[in-house]
């Protein structure tokens, strides 16, 4: 999913899910990890295409839900590599607080 922040940041946002209690849902094998900038710029990748964006214009972002508690947890990413967890919902609104300078 993408979404605009309210400091005008593109977060693309893949979310995994489970019913299964105590079950971390993980990230899809492939060729190419999951959510790294090779896979977003993917010539088939429907979202990126559509919108014409490419993994430099973007934040990463992944959330793990579990619809058996339920409970979230949301991790987010300047750079594709390093993750870093989100402690307050507050943290969405603002990606480009990622960035390192």
């Amino acid at each position: 999913m993408l979404f605009l922040s309210p400091d005008e940041a593109v977060l693309a946002l893949e979310v995994k899910g489970t019913l299964r209690v105590g079950a971390v849902p993980r990230l899809t094998p492939s060729r190419l990890r999951q959510m790294s900038r090779e896979w977003l710029n993917q010539p088939d990748n429907p979202a990126m295409s559509e919108w014409e964006l490419e993994a430099d214009d973007l934040y990463a972002g992944v959330m793990v839900v579990d619809l058996a508690t339920p409970a979230y947890r949301v991790a987010l990413s300047e750079d594709f590599e390093a993750y870093v967890p989100v402690i307050d919902s507050a943290q969405l609104a603002a990606p480009r607080a990622l960035d390192s300078d």
